[in-house]
């Protein structure tokens, strides 16, 4: 279970939270976990299960998503603006980016089945031509949110900070030039599978 505030603590809650502007705070109730003292962003965290994880071993968990309001939005110039602030200051210890795959999902697919791809492999791996405006408008979001999301990568590895980046091992997001030349600028970078439970 959750609690709804740091004031609300009900047998066999392990961690509080609260909404600082659009961004939610989860707080570990108890002293003594391994991960005390560790300040984690997680963005793009949607239902936050990542950052619950780690607060109920004491991290102190930022999630931003635009689910909890505009102020969260990665696709506004100041909400980038004001993360790229935060990296820069030491603000946080760890960071994880869950950047959405949905116009880079390979599950969109020519079979008559559901949506048809966005992208392809190659020539249109930034989209294909002739989409209708809202398929667009998904490749737009989806091509600026890997650009910021690069960026800020960048910007940690430069501040030697761990950072994790999500996305399903067969998006075409690992096909942009940026996050393969990223990749071989440093030795820092690797691949794993996982999942996580409270």
């Amino acid at each position: 279970p959750v609690c709804s505030s740091s004031d609300e603590k009900p047998s066999g809650c392990i961690y509080a939270t609260s909404k600082v502007g659009d961004v939610v705070h989860y707080r570990p109730l108890q002293d003594g976990g391994v991960l005390q003292g560790v300040r984690y962003a997680e963005f793009f965290a949607g239902s936050g299960r990542l950052s619950g994880c780690l607060a109920a071993r004491g991290a102190h968990c930022e999630l931003w998503d635009n689910l909890n309001g505009p102020g969260a939005n990665f696709l506004d110039n100041s909400v980038v603006e004001n993360v790229r602030k935060l990296i820069r200051s030491g603000h946080y210890h760890a960071l994880h980016f869950g950047m959405p795959c949905s116009s880079w999902s390979r599950a969109r697919q020519n079979d008559g089945r559901g949506p048809p791809p966005l992208r392809d492999d190659g020539r249109y791996l930034f989209g294909l031509p002739g989409l209708c405006a809202a398929d667009q408008k998904k490749v737009n979001d989806g091509s600026k949110l890997l650009e910021v999301t690069l960026e800020l990568i960048e910007i940690t590895l430069r501040q030697k900070l761990v950072i994790t980046l999500e996305n399903p091992a067969s998006s075409r997001a690992f096909l942009a030039p940026k996050l393969l030349a990223l990749a071989q600028a440093t030795t820092r970078i690797g691949t794993v599978s996982v999942s996580y439970t409270h």
